[in-house]
């Protein structure tokens, strides 16, 4: 919709889209004071119209999106590179690339384990049971757990007796080389 061919009608829905009152915005307008009259000029299908035109305009062009962000961050890496400024540059590069979820600042790895206070194997199988999602549908008993306990142990042995065997190995006389880039460098 272009402007309003009455020029202080346009003034009244352009103050309104700057975000004054109705109020504020008829007087901006050029009329006289009157709470009424702005209400009743504001309820006009016309201006509701082009108020909405003039706020939807003003939400796009206040639109903040990744891509515009990057648009400006790649305009902030070419003049950086054209003015010889390496740190901008470099600044532009990181920021742009934390964008792109490419860098993040950091990762929190949590290496406790959830049955770290169990005080047995039958207390392991216990809490694994109860800590099934559809636990409190399902008919769990002592046998269940005793089982389950019995397969832990089971495991468990199994583990041990490979990791035994490893530990048995003979020892190297030389440490194992580190694999390099083929220049050195690790």
């Amino acid at each position: 919709m272009p402007a309003l061919e009455n020029q202080r009608w346009e003034l009244f829905c352009l103050a309104i889209a700057r975000g004054e009152t109705t109020s504020r915005a008829y007087e901006t307008a050029g009329f006289r004071p009157s709470r009424s009259n702005s209400a009743r000029l504001r309820a006009t299908e016309p201006i509701r119209q082009r108020i909405c035109e003039l706020q939807a305009a003003s939400a796009d062009a206040c639109k903040i999106t990744v891509q515009s962000v990057c648009n400006e961050l790649d305009q902030a890496v070419e003049l950086a590179k054209a003015e010889g400024k390496p740190a901008a540059l470099v600044s532009a590069a990181a920021l742009r690339a934390r964008l792109g979820n490419l860098l993040t600042d950091k990762i929190e790895i949590s290496t406790t384990s959830p049955y770290a206070d169990c005080t047995s194997i039958e207390d392991m199988a216990s809490q694994m049971l109860d800590g099934m999602t559809n636990a409190r549908w399902l008919q769990i008993d002592d046998e269940d757990r005793l089982q389950l306990a019995e397969l832990i142990r089971d495991y468990w042995g199994r583990v041990q007796a490979f990791l035994d065997e490893v530990n048995r190995r003979p020892l190297q006389q030389e440490p194992i080389a580190l694999i390099t880039n083929g220049k050195g460098n690790q």
